[in-house]
Order: structure tokens, then sequence, then C-alpha cells
């Protein structure tokens, strides 16, 4: 199941052994896992995704970098 996220500050990842890349800031869609978290947006016709541990996704929430999305109902 996956949940929408804001990305509000500085927040990056690598593309297999290569440079760290940024994520830009806005709406993301996220997808958790035991041991990942997917991040996925659009960057205007392209859909774009990134693969972090999850230990590196709860880092950039709990810095503030990434906004979790209010639970609705």
């Amino acid at each position: 199941m996956s949940t929408n996220v804001t990305i509000v500050g500085e927040v990056s990842y690598r593309e297999g052994d290569g440079p760290m890349m940024l994520i830009r800031p806005g709406l993301c869609e996220l997808e958790l896992t035991a041991s990942d978290a997917t991040l996925g947006w659009q960057d205007g016709d392209n859909r774009l995704s990134a693969v972090m541990p999850r230990g590196d996704f709860e880092r950039f929430v709990k810095k503030g970098a990434i906004r979790m999305e209010a639970a609705q109902g």
C-alpha cells in the first residue's frame, strides 16, 4: 500500500555506484517494505523513482526533510 509524502528539504539517494542525486521538493508516492523505501514522483512527462534503505528514509523524516502526510479518515 502506498502513501504520499512531501519532500521539503535536501533528500538524496544513490543510483548503484553512481553519485548522490537529489530528489526535487514536492509530492512523492511512498512504498515501504521492512528494509527499503521507494519514492516515486513526476518530473514533467517523466516518472522517476528512488530506492533507499529504510534507515536512510527514517533519518530524512526525523530531520524534517521528508514530511509524512496526515492519515485521513
